[in-house]
């Protein structure tokens, strides 16, 4: 069920992932902004509405998204909403996955199988990785931050760059008030879950891990 806790709305949406639910926010400022945007499907959207309407609020009334990170579960709903996205630069390629990017991500896997000698049969747990994907959002960014960055429209709320989970983590800070909206960066029930991503730069391995 959709909550205010002062000026920032929690609202928990469904994911077919094994994590779980995921949750995303409405803050109030200059600016009504939505941080993260959960998964691409029907029902998540009509729920999100549902959600939304609770706080007293309809999709229209959003002027703009922000993302802590480039995962499906957190970008989606992009595809929905017609207003501005924010978020860091390492978000662009995950985001719009052109044929060169898919090829790398293609290729980046099937080498980092084969150095792991996992058995061939496993292999397919590529195309299963892969298939994740179409839960994405097909939209760019429009405006890129970066560490110690003001978001425009939020005063007070800065960006701190937290790499770990993904290559693109942010997290919003508002020190004034104590509060942190820290994304995947830590999670409240999970244990470490490690991952691993195309490298932002070719024949380099770079992994990356749920934080607790």
């Amino acid at each position: 069920m959709a909550q205010w806790y002062g000026n920032i709305g929690k609202i928990t949406l469904p994911t077919p992932f094994a994590v779980g639910d995921v949750n995303v926010y409405i803050v109030k400022g200059d600016t009504l902004t939505l941080v993260d945007a959960a998964i691409k499907t029907d029902e998540t959207w009509e729920i999100f509405v549902h959600e939304l309407k609770q706080l007293g609020y309809n999709p229209k009334d959003i002027e703009q998204v922000v993302i802590t990170h480039h995962h499906p579960d957190h970008v989606g709903l992009l595809d929905y909403l017609e207003v501005p996205i924010i978020g860091h630069e390492y978000n662009k390629r995950w985001l719009i996955r052109d044929e060169e990017f898919m090829r790398e991500y293609r290729e980046f896997y099937s080498r980092l199988f084969d150095e792991a000698a996992v058995p061939q049969q496993l292999k397919t747990n590529i195309r299963k990785m892969e298939a994740t994907l179409q839960f994405s959002s097909q939209r760019s960014l429009n405006l890129t931050v970066e560490e110690g960055m003001e978001i425009p429209g939020l005063p007070g709320w800065f960006v701190i760059e937290t790499p770990g989970h993904a290559q693109s983590h942010i997290s919003l800070i508002h020190q004034k008030k104590g509060i942190v909206i820290g994304g995947d960066h830590i999670f409240a029930t999970q244990s470490s879950n490690p991952l691993f991503e195309t490298p932002l730069i070719k024949n380099r391995l770079l992994f990356t891990s749920k934080c607790v």
